[in-house]
C-alpha cells in the first residue's frame, strides 16, 4: 500500500497536518467529532503526547527522535512536524 504521508515532501507533511486540524475544528464545531480519535492525537498536531512534551520543554530534539520512532517518519519530515506544533501552539 502507498503511504502519501511517509512519502510526501516535509513541506507537503506540514501542509497536511494543517489541514487535517483544520478539518478537526471544523467536525468539532459542528458536533461531528470523532470521539474514538486518539488521545495522543487530540490537539490535531499527530504528535504524540511525549513528543508534545519534549518540545514544551524545549527539547526539540529529543522531540524530533520520540516523532521517528514512533511514525518511521525521515528526519526532515519529523523535524517540519514538530516545528510546526511548536509554531502553532504560540
Amino acid at each position: 500500500m502507498f503511504d502519501f504521508v511517509a512519502s510526501a515532501n516535509p513541506a507537503d507533511q506540514v501542509r497536511l497536518a494543517r489541514i487535517e486540524r483544520k478539518l478537526d475544528l471544523i467536525l468539532a464545531h459542528l458536533g461531528l467529532a470523532d470521539e474514538a480519535a486518539d488521545d495522543d492525537e487530540a490537539d490535531g498536531s499527530g504528535l504524540s503526547q511525549d513528543v508534545r512534551d519534549a518540545a514544551d520543554r524545549g527539547n526539540k530534539i529529543e522531540a524530533i527522535k520520540r516523532h521517528r520512532e514512533a511514525t518511521g517518519l525521515g528526519l526532515a519530515a519529523s523535524k517540519a512536524a514538530v516545528e510546526a506544533y511548536l509554531s502553532g501552539r504560540g
